[in-house]
């Protein structure tokens, strides 16, 4: 039994080999996501995976969708193996550069996730003045494993009707729209997150399609100044959280 475990209401995530460990953003990006899903969906892709979280909380909504889970660090692999092999089938893992996993694939998606790495590899050592601890740890964090240009290539492999999810901070917005629209996507939804009301946007939760649809944004408060969890937070993750 894995020593470090998150537990959620229908799976528990191991987490003893991966630099990064569950965190706000991906449980929004899954519950957020998992919203959406209309149980028709039949193939999704999860690019970077790392645990495996994204894929978890997704096949939660979906049970039937079949899932390609992508990640590149081997150390992030050995957690997501023993996860999906403890809790869910129909979720094929592979460990190889997406960039290459990009190249072999026709067959198109309903569904692609991605919680990307978003920083920029000017020092892999540091990143806001906090020494990185290994190359596991920098491979999840900068994105010279994973480039925003190579992340939307993967929209080709989206059904015209399909959906691509991600977060990303809102410093990155306009680069990762150019990137997106240069592929081809198109933005749909778009959900700013704060952290706190009198705080400036931090996240943005996307969705992009090959589809031009009427573009809907919102936005979504974390926490209350008292640093409880808001009404709206708590409904969007109540499925997962125990």
């Amino acid at each position: 039994m894995p020593d470090q475990l998150f537990n959620f209401k229908q799976f528990s995530i191991a987490q003893n080999h991966a630099a990064m460990k569950v965190n706000t953003d991906s449980v929004l990006l899954g519950a957020w996501a998992g919203n959406m899903v209309s149980h028709k969906e039949d193939r999704l892709l999860d690019i970077g995976t790392g645990t495996g979280l994204l894929s978890l909380m997704m096949r939660q909504a979906n049970p039937n969708i079949n899932i390609d889970a992508v990640e590149i660090d081997e150390e992030a692999c050995i957690d997501a193996a023993f996860n999906f092999k403890q809790q869910a089938d129909h979720i094929h893992l592979h460990h190889i550069d997406f960039a290459n996993f990009l190249e072999s694939l026709h067959q198109p998606y309903d569904i692609i996730i991605s919680n990307p790495p978003y920083f920029k590899p000017i020092n892999t050592h540091k990143t806001n003045n906090r020494q990185l601890p290994n190359i596991h740890r920098a491979t999840a964090r900068f994105n010279d494993a994973l480039p925003f240009e190579t992340l939307a290539k993967a929209g080709k492999l989206l059904n015209k009707a399909g959906n691509f999810f991600l977060i990303i901070p809102m410093q990155f917005l306009t680069e990762i729209e150019t990137c997106f629209e240069n592929s081809g996507l198109v933005k749909q939804y778009y959900t700013y997150v704060k952290m706190l009301e009198n705080k400036d946007v931090s996240r943005v939760l996307c969705k992009f399609g090959k589809e031009k649809v009427q573009f809907t944004q919102d936005q979504l408060i974390l926490y209350h100044q008292n640093n409880s969890k808001t009404a709206a937070y708590q409904n969007i993750v109540a499925p997962y959280y125990l």
